[in-house]
């Protein structure tokens, strides 16, 4: 401007476009003689700055990952943002923007840090992806120019899942412990209960598989699904009734390594016809067996039960559709639409055995009547009016009666009209086989008693055998008695013809004996069976031994038995 001999700038500066400009400033008078003179001056200008530039980030988001449990001053990211401005005006520093998403939260801005001057996101705290998968917020920077000027970008942040929880049992009794109530003659391979656990780690970490554990206190009745934790009763096995079994079932995760965790399961049987009562309910089985109405329906059953009996609780065997057609109690089966169900209640008398202290204890139940005096009005089924509360309205209950006959448990086949006669006829048999045993062993013993006995004969002189003649003839022996001093003479030779053919009619008579001989020393006569080894001296009637000596006739003599033992 050379009237005011000063510089003004003809657009607005900005020093972020430049910070500098360099003029030639021509000065000339303007004289004429004898010429014009001139000078020049080089001016330089320096724009100042002004804080007229926002910081901005980077990146309009930033995103990262950290481990759950990760340890405090774990590097989670770097922020960073740059200002135009110079100096002070460009100095940023970085903070979380407590207006927006998850910054409002002082627990999420206790669980980070953030430096002011370096942008560093480090964890605070320990981050639980069980408690949150997720964080969102806005990452805030401001310069230090006057007035402050702020920018803003997005972050989040994801927590990764690791292996740091045991799977945890749902459902049950008590800590770790399961009770299930069934009837006792229940079909192989019905499910009697589902023991499930539930892991709250994420993929792997959280797939439960089930097993058998502990085998000293595992019945093996009962059989176990490794992916469901459905307990059945294996193929061809039986249950006892009113009998305790004890089941220990571990729950493993497919991490390595494996967190695992184990539960005590008893099941206790009971005789059908004793404890269950029939209710009616008008309901399909969608409905009955929807998670929440059949748990209010118990409720609601335990909740009358207990104005008398204060610990009891009800439950439920199993149910059957209004067409017979039986349905076991699994809540997640695939279920079919109709009008109505028959649900088959009972209930326990107290909770001493619901725990884990009480498993070996002895289990109650309520008898069918003590159930039917609560539930039900009068002997036609109607329902005491606690059974039609608003609460059942998805369940409502319309009959109560006991149950009946026609279906009650089979009668043990000992006990029928069949069995009775099977009993009656085995007893009879056993008694005839008895008494037959013991007549065979009176026998015996008559026969060993009355069995004679070989008499004794020397060595040195022993009997003669025929050795081609099959009865030996009689040898002549006299024996001279002592008090005689002479020898008695011999018979004559009609007498001694007349023995012998006495001898062989006696033979003949007794057709057990096979010969005769004559004792060599004493002289008689006996008479003996090869077969069996049996003698017997052959005595007159009158009980006097025959000797080789004497003439004796057939009617002298007494009847030749050789099984009778004589001295």
């Amino acid at each position: 401007n050379a009237e005011y001999m000063g510089i003004t700038s003809l657009v607005r500066l900005d020093r972020e476009d430049a910070s500098q400009y360099s003029l030639v400033v021509e000065v000339n008078d303007k004289g004429t003689d004898p010429k014009q003179h001139t000078t020049t001056v080089t001016a330089q200008i320096d724009v100042v700055d002004q804080n007229d530039n926002d910081p901005i980030f980077q990146n309009t988001k930033y995103e990262s990952v950290v481990k759950e449990l990760s340890p405090v001053g774990t590097s989670i990211m770097m922020v960073r943002a740059t200002d135009k401005d110079n100096a002070g005006n460009a100095l940023v520093s970085y903070s979380i923007d407590q207006t927006r998403e998850d910054g409002v939260s002082a627990t999420f801005r206790n669980m980070i840090s953030v430096g002011s001057l370096t942008g560093i996101v480090l964890t605070n705290n320990l981050f639980d992806y069980e408690t949150k998968k997720e964080y969102t917020f806005y990452m805030k920077a401001e310069d230090s120019g006057s007035p402050r000027r702020t920018g803003f970008t997005l972050v989040k942040i994801f927590v990764t899942d690791i292996n740091d929880n045991d799977p945890v049992w749902i459902n049950t009794q008590g800590p770790n412990f399961y009770s299930f109530e069934f009837v006792y003659d229940l079909k192989d391979g019905t499910p009697v209960g589902k023991a499930e656990a539930r892991d709250a780690d994420s993929g792997l970490y959280g797939a439960v598989l089930y097993k058998l554990a502990s085998p000293t206190v595992t019945s093996n009745e009962f059989e176990l699904d490794e992916v469901s934790g459905n307990i059945r009763l294996q193929v061809d096995k039986s249950l006892r009734p009113y009998a305790r079994y004890r089941l220990s079932i571990g729950a493993f995760d497919n991490a390595a390594p494996t967190r695992s965790t184990e539960c005590a399961v008893r099941i206790d049987t009971f005789v059908a016809s004793q404890h269950l009562v029939l209710i009616t309910v008008a309901a399909n089985e969608d409905d009955f067996m929807n998670s929440i109405n059949l748990n209010n329906f118990l409720s609601h059953l335990t909740n009358i039960l207990r104005t008398r009996y204060p610990t009891s609780r009800a439950g439920l065997s199993h149910y059957t559709r209004l067409d017979g057609a039986p349905r076991q109690v699994r809540r997640r089966s695939l279920l079919q639409q109709v009008d109505g169900v028959l649900a088959h209640v009972y209930g326990v008398r107290n909770n001493n055995a619901d725990n884990v202290a009480g498993i070996n204890n002895n289990k109650e139940f309520l008898t069918a009547r003590e159930i039917l005096e609560m539930l039900q009005f009068d002997t036609t089924g109607t329902p005491v009016q606690a059974l039609k509360a608003n609460s059942l309205s998805n369940t409502p209950i319309i009959k109560v009666e006991s149950y009946p006959l026609s279906v009650a448990e089979s009668t043990p086949f000992l006990r029928t009209p069949g069995g009775i006669v099977l009993m009656v006829f085995v007893s009879l048999a056993l008694l005839a086989l008895l008494a037959l045993l013991a007549y065979a062993s009176y026998k015996l013993y008559l026969w060993l008693k009355g069995r004679p006995a070989k008499p004794v004969k020397k060595k040195k002189k022993p009997a003669p055998k025929p050795k081609s003649k099959p009865v030996p003839e009689p040898v002549p022996v006299v024996v001279q008695p002592k008090s005689v001093p002479r020898p008695e003479p011999k018979p004559k030779g009609r007498g001694k013809k007349k023995f012998k053919t006495t001898i062989r009619k006696v033979l003949t008579m007794n057709k057990l004996a096979s010969g005769k001989a004559i004792d060599p020393v004493s002289g008689k006569v006996y008479v003996y069976n090869k077969l069996t080894g049996t003698t017997r001296w052959l005595t007159t009637k009158t009980g006097k031994s025959i000797q080789q000596s004497q003439a004796v006739s057939l009617k002298q003599i007494d009847d030749a038995n050789p099984l009778r033992v004589h001295d």
